[in-house]
């Protein structure tokens, strides 16, 4: 029986095509996860945040799948998505097309990181402003106790105005469970009615004047209502804010601690973009450049601060 030649060139490119779509079916394996079906959550945050630390990068490897599911063929986003790459199609060249979905998970994971990192700063700051008014008694003026109060309110708000665009829709934490997370408890604390029960105050801080606004998330005072509390009863309205000050810090350092979920997210998302740099140019001799990604100038400026911090993480 003869045997046929063996034609070498398309030998190679059918070889190609099959390591093309090896790499691309480990971007495509957990379409199912994206519960929504929408392709809005980057990272399903509930595995990225929880995973734990591995050497040999097998979470890596899950972050990857929830990343290729979110991003399937039939779904790549355009050029108005935040990291701007045009739209793709099928998979008629896989090999370049996973090398360009590698470049804007690169991008992504690296302004999460730096956002998360932010996000925690942003927490500690607000402890900082709680651990003041933890610091009155019932021998400090009324003009103290409102200034302590009007400083925990505006560094509040500050975080609210500095993280709503990127927890939005097309924003960098846009899907972060954990950043939802940290807005949830900071808000759920302001309006907790139980606040200063034990020492008889009734309502939380809502009966000081102290509120936040449910469409915008921003707290404010009713400057009225609190001088009428504090002239009624300085030293309820002062253990008042001393129960809501050691709550709220007690709160930050769980969300900051080194063993909480949003560390791990952030371990496995910088964890992820030391995989990418230590194999995308060998990816990248095997399938080319594939498109660069275009980030808008959010993902553009976290990924470069990611840069500018990692030689210390």
């Amino acid at each position: 029986m003869s045997i046929s030649s063996v034609d070498l060139a398309n030998l190679s490119a059918n070889l190609a095509q099959f390591k093309g779509e090896t790499l691309a079916s480990l971007f495509d394996r957990a379409d199912k996860r994206v519960a929504n079906g929408l392709g809005g959550d980057l990272l399903d945050p509930r595995a990225a945040g929880t995973a734990g630390a591995s050497a040999n990068g097998a979470d890596f490897a899950s972050l990857l799948d929830q990343f290729g599911a979110a991003l399937r063929p039939k779904e790549l986003p355009t050029s108005t998505t935040p990291t701007g790459l045009d739209a793709l199609g099928s998979f008629s060249r896989p090999g370049q097309n996973m090398v360009t979905v590698l470049n804007r998970v690169e991008v992504t994971f690296k302004a999460q990181y730096a956002e998360l990192g932010e996000l925690a700063k942003s927490l500690l700051q607000g402890e900082g402003a709680a651990q003041q008014l933890g610091r009155l008694d019932a021998q400090s003026s009324g003009a103290d106790i409102k200034a302590a109060l009007d400083e925990f309110v505006q560094t509040y708000n500050a975080g609210v105005n500095r993280f709503a665009p990127g927890v939005a829709k097309g924003g960098v934490l846009e899907g972060s469970w954990e950043a939802e997370r940290a807005r949830f408890a900071t808000r759920r604390e302001i309006g907790n009615i139980l606040t200063g029960a034990e020492a008889g105050h009734k309502g939380g801080l809502a009966t000081l004047g102290v509120s936040v606004d449910p469409q915008t998330g921003l707290a404010s005072i009713d400057a009225a209502q609190f001088d009428s509390a504090l002239a009624g009863n300085k030293g309820r309205v002062v253990a008042a804010l001393d129960d809501f000050a050691d709550a709220f810090v007690a709160m930050v350092d769980s969300l900051t601690a080194t063993d909480h979920a949003q560390s791990r997210q952030m371990d496995n998302l910088h964890r992820a973009v030391d995989w990418i740099d230590a194999n995308k140019a060998a990816v990248r001799q095997e399938f080319g450049a594939g498109a660069a990604a275009t980030p808008n100038a959010a993902f553009a400026k976290a990924a470069a601060q990611y840069d500018d911090i990692s030689h210390l993480i």
